[in-house]
């Protein structure tokens, strides 16, 4: 139920010695020296014939215990339900014995980060996974950015009579996004993201979607494949012109946007799926996809022209 590294548990076992004492006799080989230290006699009964996990269970043994002391260590950044959560589901272990005495305690305090600076790695690597996964689903991978940030919720915000909240941290989500991706995106994104995670406005939660001109990468970084594959894209795309398919046209630019590398073949795939949508008869896409271009190219002059005559 919890991250490793989120809490600590520490139980104590008090035993009747005088008991114990005669149920670790009982289980002593005979030819087991008597004279040697408490220390090493107690290290042959583990090894060779001492108390084994089965006779542990058996009647003596547990007549000799008189009670089991649980102490769980919690980070403050776990929500107050979990604590709750625990204070119930170890006593409800076959073990606990509460007309015994066995008790269990949990504590909070701030857990050191030794491998990180956030407060929540754990949280932080899972809703990284499932905005990455997410986005590369409609962006290309090169063309984005994820950064997610968690940090605690302030405790004198809360009242004492509340209910438990669900969570001690909030996150905050930001999104660097390549200027040549659609802005269409950003709309889908501040609808899709908070549906992807636990994500909660109330509890303090915040998306930023931030825009800019990611450098230039070298061709030299497409694969091969890659290469091959935008050729055939762009091809396929062009042949969409001349045989009137336009929707399969529209498909085949999606999926050339998702493997350009180039700005330069971004944008000339964006000026083919903003003529796509025109011949389809659909002017307000095809008005976005151009005013986008405009944004990124000014001086396209064949982008100018067809704004003109959309208007």
């Amino acid at each position: 139920y919890l991250s490793p590294e989120r809490f600590n548990v520490s139980v104590i076992i008090n035993w009747d010695k005088k008991l114990l004492q005669e149920v670790q006799l009982k289980n002593i080989p005979l030819d087991t020296d008597l004279s040697k230290t408490q220390a090493v006699v107690d290290d042959e009964l583990d090894e060779e014939a001492g108390i084994t996990e089965s006779a542990k269970r058996d009647h003596e043994l547990k007549e000799a215990l008189k009670s089991v002391q649980i102490s769980v260590l919690l980070d403050n950044t776990l929500p107050e339900t979990q604590e709750q959560f625990l204070l119930k589901l170890i006593p409800a272990q076959e073990f606990f014995n509460t007309e015994r005495g066995d008790t269990v305690k949990v504590e909070r305090t701030s857990f050191p980060k030794p491998f990180s600076d956030s407060i929540a790695p754990y949280e932080e690597q899972i809703v990284r996974r499932k905005l990455t996964e997410l986005l590369m689903k409609y962006v290309a991978k090169t063309d984005f950015v994820v950064n997610v940030k968690f940090s605690l919720i302030e405790s004198n915000a809360k009242k004492e009579e509340s209910p438990p909240s669900a969570s001690n941290i909030k996150m905050e989500i930001n999104l660097l996004l390549d200027d040549t991706v659609l802005p269409e995106i950003d709309d889908f994104l501040k609808e899709a993201v908070p549906l992807a995670v636990n994500f909660d406005e109330s509890r303090g939660d915040t998306l930023a979607i931030i825009r800019k001109a990611f450098p230039e990468r070298s061709a030299d970084s497409l694969s091969p494949e890659q290469r091959t594959a935008l050729k055939d894209y762009r091809t396929k795309i062009l042949e969409a012109f001349q045989t009137g398919d336009y929707v399969s046209g529209l498909e085949w630019a999606a999926k050339g946007l998702r493997v350009a590398v180039k700005r330069s073949d971004k944008i000339f795939i964006l000026k083919m799926k903003g003529s796509l949508h025109f011949l389809l008869e659909e002017k307000e896409e095809a008005l976005e996809t151009w005013e986008h271009v405009q944004r990124l190219d000014p001086d396209d002059e064949e982008v100018r022209q067809m704004l003109n005559n959309l208007e």
